[in-house]
């Protein structure tokens, strides 16, 4: 596109309008990354722009008069005029050594003329902002970010059209263009309505950030007849004044920056609010973490409280049966059992530490199973309620993200809902950590828990077949030796049965540790587990936070760079 030529601009605009257009390539890779569609692609026509001359876009409503003031700017028949809408793409006019006209796709054309006023600058007139045609709006907003200059078109009649403003209002704020209004149609409204009408304008400017923004009054019908009385002049005088002394370059310098700055701006808001959700899902996340600490205490403190039960009815059960053993070793008991023994050659003291043995172990397993059953529900349902919970909240905060605060490409949603189907897994599988197997407790080995009770009552009852032994042989020498079973009895008996009682208590104590142990260790999985399948939510907000911090650093250095260009753009005026 035609430019004014290098030997015309200072080296410095020159300079700094090639670092403004690398500044805006990586401005629109960011903002495609971190803003989305339309931000990125403001930031596309604004590198578009900076490869092109100051551009004057003459904008509108349909029919305000827009392609005659171009026509009449320009002295001849460029941009159609028609009574319905006939701008239905962007025409760019530039100069050139002759005139012609290069349609460049569906949307565009492009205009040469070899007329005085257009050189180092481009007009550019476009289609109504209002039109009834598809997409000239849009059209008309996706090009008004490469331009430097707008001139609007207002009806000298009734410049008050809420379309107008709103997208004055745009123009100033989010592209922050520079404006020139001008009232068109000047000959078909009396004075008192033009002096009206002109103030108003003013007022409506001022009120949409317009303030300081020139005002020309131009009727494209007295430029055939009167051009002196057209206002056209002032117009062509303001467009002269921007190319002399390379002040066009200036601007365009100014315009690049300045619209740069503005996406900037868009693009820092939308990190905030998506700073704002990564704060509130690291505040979550912790929240999470801090409710599975809780849930590893309440699950310790229930476990030792089951350990403590079943130690409890191990004590009870043992009682029972120390007290059925002490019976036993009774010297009269004994006895009976040595002359029974004695005439069947097969003792009875056998067969009833056999009894005595079966039915303490089998008395111990049914109470230790059914203290075990009834704790582990307990633990599984308290653990499995906490991991609900969880999952619950998980889904929750996928909902609450508005819409906008995620960035494109951004996983959160899709991290949330595969941690709450985790969840989901966790609870759902036959063998994972949140299921206490209450027959882990219960088939402990009594005999191990027992740390070697029945061995040391099977010495005994030994101990005392020995003792209490007749002869077949002779009754003396049995009489003999039943009363030597009788003072081997007085004498060991208490022993035994301290030691006995000594081992019980042990044998308390083992299984308390054991199920501490082997429970305990159980819920500890269960909450190493949960805290696993939450890992992948806590480094998805980690890996948020760092993207927004290297986007920070980027938008920092961006700004850094257009603030250098409008500073320069002032030091050449």
């Amino acid at each position: 596109m035609t430019q004014a030529g290098p030997h015309l601009l200072d080296p410095s605009l020159a300079q700094a309008r090639a670092g403004v257009a690398g500044l805006l390539e990586k401005l629109e890779a960011l903002a495609a990354r971190r803003a989305g569609e339309s931000l990125a692609r403001d930031a596309a026509s604004l590198r578009q722009a900076a490869g092109e001359p100051f551009l004057f876009v003459a904008a509108g409503e349909v029919k305000a008069g827009k392609s005659s003031f171009i026509n009449a700017l320009l002295g001849e028949q460029v941009s159609d005029v028609a009574p319905d809408p006939c701008t239905d793409r962007i025409l760019m006019i530039a100069h050139g050594p002759g005139r012609s006209r290069t349609d460049e796709g569906p949307l565009s054309a492009r205009v040469e003329l070899p007329h005085p006023i257009l050189h180092g600058v481009a007009v550019v007139d476009t289609p109504g902002i209002d039109s009834v045609v598809d997409r000239h709006q849009e059209i008309t907003e996706r090009f008004i970010p490469r331009c430097d200059q707008v001139f609007y078109a207002l009806s000298s009649l009734n410049p008050y059209s809420r379309a107008s403003w709103d997208f004055l209002g745009l123009v100033a704020s989010r592209w922050r263009r520079k404006v020139a209004l001008v009232l068109t149609q000047a000959d078909l409204a009396t004075p008192g309505q033009l002096q009206v009408n002109r103030q108003r304008v003013l007022e409506l400017a001022r009120e949409r950030g317009l303030e300081g923004a020139p005002l020309f009054v131009v009727s494209a019908a007295l430029e055939a007849v009167q051009p002196e009385l057209s206002g056209m002049e002032a117009v062509r005088r303001h467009i002269r004044e921007m190319v002399t002394g390379g002040e066009h370059a200036r601007a365009k310098l100014a315009s690049l920056a300045r619209g740069g700055l503005a996406v900037l701006e868009g693009v820092e808001a939308a990190g905030l609010a998506v700073a704002q959700s990564v704060e509130a899902d690291r505040e979550a996340a912790l929240a999470m973490r801090e409710r599975i600490r809780q849930t590893r205490a309440a699950a310790r403190l229930e476990v030792e409280a089951l350990a403590g039960r079943i130690r409890q009815r191990f004590e009870r059960t043992g009682q029972g049966y120390l007290a059925a053993l002490e019976l036993e070793l009774s010297f009269a008991s004994m006895f009976r059992r040595s002359v029974l023994g004695f005439f069947r050659r097969s003792s009875a003291v056998p067969s009833l530490l056999e009894g005595l043995e079966r039915t303490f172990r089998e008395s111990l397993e049914t109470q230790v199973e059914s203290q075990a059953r009834e704790g582990a529900a307990a633990l599984s349902q308290r653990l499995a309620l906490d991991v609900a919970a969880l999952a619950r909240d998980l889904r929750a905060l996928a909902g609450q993200d508005p819409a906008g605060n995620t960035p494109p490409g951004a996983r959160r949603e899709e991290v949330l809902a595969d941690v709450a189907r985790a969840l989901d897994a966790f609870l759902d599988a036959g063998d994972d950590p949140v299921r206490v197997d209450p027959l882990r407790v219960a088939r402990m080995d009594p005999r191990a828990a027992m740390g070697g009770i029945m061995v040391l009552a099977g010495s005994l009852f030994v101990l005392s077949v020995q003792g209490v032994a007749l002869d077949v042989t002779g009754g003396l020498l049995a009489g003999t030796g039943a009363a030597l079973a009788g003072s081997v009895l007085a004498v060991g008996r208490p022993r035994l049965l301290r030691s006995l009682r000594e081992s019980l208590a042990r044998g308390a104590r083992r299984v308390e540790e054991e199920v501490l142990r082997l429970v305990g260790a159980r819920t500890d999985q269960a909450a190493d587990a949960l805290e696993e399948v939450l890992s992948p939510f806590e480094a998805d907000v980690a890996a948020r936070q760092a993207a927004l911090d290297e986007a920070a650093s980027e938008c920092a250095a961006l700004r850094s760079g257009f603030a250098q260009a409008l500073d320069t753009a002032g030091r050449t005026a």
